[in-house]
């Protein structure tokens, strides 16, 4: 379908934005699929995941995620990022995903 797909592993109160636009899913999985890409290029989204700990403490993880049309990624914001998340460049205007569509 040319499209990235992806499922995101979060707390059940947190907020998830992409590009900077919240998204309206709620729960502990997230899916969200991107508009139909161009194969073979390189589309970079900015993630960022807002929550409460049971500490009290605010969390604010935001992570750069790149993908490619038929890319399919779990990602874990219950835990820390990896510490040497592969590089790509970034790309401008890319369509924010839809709720599993």
């Amino acid at each position: 379908d040319n499209a990235a797909h992806l499922q995101l592993m979060v707390p059940e109160n947190a907020e998830v934005w992409f590009q900077g636009s919240r998204t309206t899913q709620t729960g502990k999985i997230r899916e969200y699929t991107s508009a139909t890409l161009t194969s073979g290029k390189s589309y970079s989204y900015k993630i960022s995941v807002r929550y409460q700990a049971t500490n009290g403490q605010p969390v604010d993880d935001t992570r750069d995620i790149h993908v490619r049309a038929n890319d399919w990624f779990s990602i874990d914001f219950t835990q820390p990022a990896p510490a040497n998340p592969p590089t790509a460049p970034p790309t401008p205007n890319i369509p924010l995903p839809s709720p599993g569509r």
